[in-house]
């Protein structure tokens, strides 16, 4: 280690915000993408917003307060449901207002993105980061 590199042992821990009670740590996904969430879907709906007393929070301006919401259909299925966002709601890289969503669907909603597999919506965050292979 030379002079100028920080010492790790003096270095301050990273602070990690408050997750809502719905949050669990995500299962390990693909090497190329890891879901920073996972939730198990209810049996009714599940609000997804800024807003703290929605079902899951989302830390970005970009969202809506009460931005978009899942329902479970009659038939098992579910959809998702813009909730008048200014930003809007996207399934597949499309707009919608109110769209089923199919297995594996991705769903925007600001600056995270969401993907229902298997009963759990997993929530993958765009940290900025750009990569460029050349």
């Amino acid at each position: 280690m030379s002079p100028e590199d920080p010492d790790p042992a003096t270095e301050p821990a990273p602070t990690v915000a408050a997750a809502p009670a719905l949050l669990v740590p995500a299962e390990p996904a693909a090497a190329e993408e890891s879901p920073a969430a996972a939730v198990s879907m209810p049996a009714g709906s599940l609000r997804i917003g800024r807003a703290p007393d929605n079902d899951l929070v989302v830390d970005d301006l970009i969202a809506s307060r009460y931005h978009a919401e899942l329902r479970r259909t009659p038939d098992g299925r579910y959809e998702v449901v813009d909730l008048g966002s200014q930003n809007g709601t996207y399934v597949n890289g499309r707009r919608i207002s109110a769209q089923p969503l199919a297995d594996s669907d991705t769903v925007g909603i600001g600056r995270s993105t969401f993907r229902l597999t298997d009963g759990r919506l997993r929530q993958f965050l765009d940290d900025g980061d750009v990569t460029v292979a050349v």
